[in-house]
């Protein structure tokens, strides 16, 4: 059997981020407006919107997706399978 590929458990911080497309919508609209009240609050009005306007955008490459891994059932395990079959197996 071989390992063809493995996805990691991401992390709560990064399910929770307001920029991600797994982050509820509401909670997403909450952060939001709870940033720019700190940052208007911190440098003035209309500071978040200036930052909006004049951030520079990331020179980051995205990962292309991956397809999907099949997984191969073992003899005489298929999920499947028209007739029953007996495998002897040894262990070594």
């Amino acid at each position: 059997m071989e390992l063809v590929a493995q996805t990691a458990k991401p992390s709560w911080k990064e399910l929770m981020w307001r920029e991600s497309d797994s982050c509820p919508w509401w909670y997403a609209d909450s952060q939001r407006d709870s940033h720019r009240q700190f940052w208007t609050e911190a440098n003035g009005e209309d500071y978040y919107d200036w930052y909006l306007q004049t951030q520079v955008e990331s020179a980051k490459e995205h990962e292309p997706e991956r397809s999907p891994a099949i997984q191969l059932s073992l003899p005489g395990l298929a999920a499947s399978r028209a007739r029953q079959e007996s495998y002897l197996v040894d262990s070594f």
